[in-house]
């Protein structure tokens, strides 16, 4: 799960895009999620991703952006995910 918080400290509505993409080492996109919500002013909102159908182990390439009025703010991590009976494992 990827996660980002949105703090909206102006005094119009804005409506943040929180992107999640997963590449294998590769660069073969298995997963892509944009998540959209509505941030009123004086407010804050947590935006949150998850990979539903995620393989029992794999090394994987996470690129997470957040866009908010146009500016972009993107980060990239090299995670290993691990399944071990019903727990899942991501280590970043």
């Amino acid at each position: 799960m990827t996660t980002a918080t949105v703090n909206n400290i102006g005094n119009v509505d804005i409506k943040p895009t929180l992107t999640l993409k997963i590449n294998t080492l590769n660069d073969e996109t298995v997963f892509n999620s944009t998540d959209i919500d509505m941030i009123f002013p004086e407010n804050s909102s947590e935006l949150a991703d998850e990979w539903p159908d995620t393989p029992t182990f794999g090394i994987y390439s996470l690129i997470t952006s957040v866009n908010i009025l146009g500016k972009i703010k993107s980060s990239r991590r090299l995670s290993l995910y691990y399944q071990v009976g019903l727990f899942y494992y991501l280590y970043s």
